[in-house]
């Protein structure tokens, strides 16, 4: 069936931007004198702010509350997606054509709704979606189907015509749980390896402009869970 909805993760997908993530988790862990897990790493990376300022202090008693290192994560934040961040590869370009061939086009991250429109408007891209949906704004989490199915309302389309873009593995898991088609796009082991992503998704990228965006729209990259997928 031909793809007639997407739904963009931001973070990683669409935006250059989870190292600053990574990186500001890991700063406010070694200030404090505390070494991260590969297991804590990977839960943070599906975290929203919020979620994340309270594991640091009420798991490590890293400030004198969880508001005071969310407001140092605040600002921090918005001035990398003010002055600094970039879009990914191709990720300008294949947004603009999916607007020129009418596609409907929404985002869902759990990032902070302030910080994706920062983010997306630096990028040139924010008006080409019908919605920005923050599920942290929404307090819900990506880890369920709520964020994309209300998305996918939005655009009033069908399952079989709606696909997702992530790069998150615990995102691309939702996506085909809920039967849409699942681009992943690779962006660093803690949020999914290419091996990972290619068990979940019908097709993996490294960069968005390997899309071949007529064989996407045409549906042919959707296949059956027993095939190797289409990567």
């Amino acid at each position: 069936m031909d793809v007639k909805g997407v739904i963009f993760d931001c973070d990683g997908t669409l935006l250059d931007s989870m190292g600053i993530w990574q990186g500001l988790e890991i700063k406010i862990a070694q200030d404090a004198g505390i070494a991260l897990s590969d297991k804590e790493r990977i839960m943070l990376n599906a975290n929203t702010p919020v979620q994340t300022a309270r594991y640091f202090h009420d798991h490590y008693g890293i400030g004198n509350n969880s508001e005071e290192i969310l407001s140092y994560m605040d600002d921090v934040l918005t001035g990398f997606y003010r002055y600094e961040v970039q879009p990914r590869q191709g990720a300008v370009e294949l947004v603009e054509e999916l607007k020129r061939r009418k596609i409907h086009m929404t985002i869902v991250s759990s990032s902070p709704g302030q910080l994706l429109r920062i983010g997306l408007e630096r990028a040139g891209i924010y008006s080409c979606f019908e919605e920005i949906i923050s599920s942290c704004d929404m307090g819900i989490s990506k880890r369920g189907p709520l964020a994309i199915r209300h998305a996918q309302a939005i655009m009033h389309t069908e399952a079989e015509e709606t696909w997702g873009f992530e790069d998150s593995l615990y995102a691309a898991q939702v996506l085909a749980s809920q039967q849409f088609g699942a681009v992943g796009i690779y962006d660093t082991d803690e949020a999914g390896t290419i091996e990972e992503l290619r068990s979940v998704c019908n097709v993996v990228l490294r960069e968005l402009d390997e899309l071949d965006i007529d064989k996407f729209l045409k549906g042919e990259y959707r296949c059956s869970q027993a095939d190797a997928r289409c990567a």
